[in-house]
């Protein structure tokens, strides 16, 4: 039997997890949209967090289940998103300004 061996690259690894964590923080601090700096900053997000399950946790040399396991919470988040995203559309102007308070009377 031979056996499968791995070798990776933790240095590339890590590099490439300090060059997504410095866009997703360059792309704070510059004044895009909301929509634009929040897909990109989950994106890297996501991203990031494969690299760390796929390398680090070893999960490129797991069996099917393993992959069955995490589909799971995935499509469970896609329902959770579309069932409240139309909810934040519709009340997203829900909330009235803040009043300013009365204005104090001089004696």
């Amino acid at each position: 039997m031979t056996e499968k061996t791995h070798k990776a690259n933790y240095n590339e690894i890590f590099y490439w997890l300090v060059g997504l964590a410095t866009i997703s923080v360059v792309g704070s601090v510059f004044h895009l949209p909301a929509v634009f700096v929040n897909t990109l900053v989950f994106g890297i997000a996501f991203v990031k967090a494969s690299l760390v399950a796929w390398h680090f946790m070893h999960i490129k040399n797991e069996g099917r289940l393993i992959y069955m396991i995490a589909v799971i919470p995935v499509v469970l988040f896609i329902i959770l998103v579309t069932i409240l995203v139309p909810d934040f559309l519709i009340r997203k102007n829900a909330i009235p300004p803040p009043t300013p308070p009365p204005a104090q009377v001089q004696p």
